[in-house]
């Protein structure tokens, strides 16, 4: 069984697709990380893929746009809670969709239960996409994808 690793445009296109459904914003993509000054503690959310790719989908953002995205979605104010469920939501859509893209031949992949406030990891990252989700305009989340080797 050969692993499969992701094409790194269809990752973009799947984060664009969640990110835009989900919250309504326009798609807005790039792989590397905005300029603009950030808020420095950073929250975490992951979802590991087991089967013929074996990893990690791990996503990034500050709890300022975690409540927002919660308070989105939810259409009222968002407790720290509210956030860390919406970044589990989050990252478990758009690991499924990535998981559906590495799944072929018969082969499923399995995917984990998400976990908010995930450790560190060493896993090599794949790719990472940087994308526009907040009501600024420097607002973004990173989402990488990490191989355990």
């Amino acid at each position: 069984m050969t692993p499969i690793v992701p094409n790194p445009d269809e990752i973009r296109e799947t984060i664009e697709l969640v990110t835009s459904t989900m919250f309504d914003v326009a798609p807005s993509s790039r792989s590397t990380r905005g300029d603009a000054a950030r808020d420095p503690v950073q929250w975490t959310a992951d979802v590991a893929i087991h089967g013929r790719f074996n990893g990690t989908v791990r996503i990034v953002c500050s709890r300022t746009i975690a409540r927002w995205a919660a308070a989105t979605l939810t259409e009222c104010d968002a407790t720290d809670d509210d956030a860390r469920d919406t970044l589990g939501e989050l990252v478990n859509v758009i690991g499924g969709n990535i998981k559906a893209l590495v799944s072929e031949d018969g082969e499923p992949c399995r995917l984990s239960l998400p976990r908010a406030d995930a450790p560190p990891s060493d896993d090599r990252v794949v790719c990472e996409w940087w994308t526009h989700l907040g009501p600024e305009e420097h607002d973004e989340i990173g989402v990488f994808l990490l191989a355990a080797d």
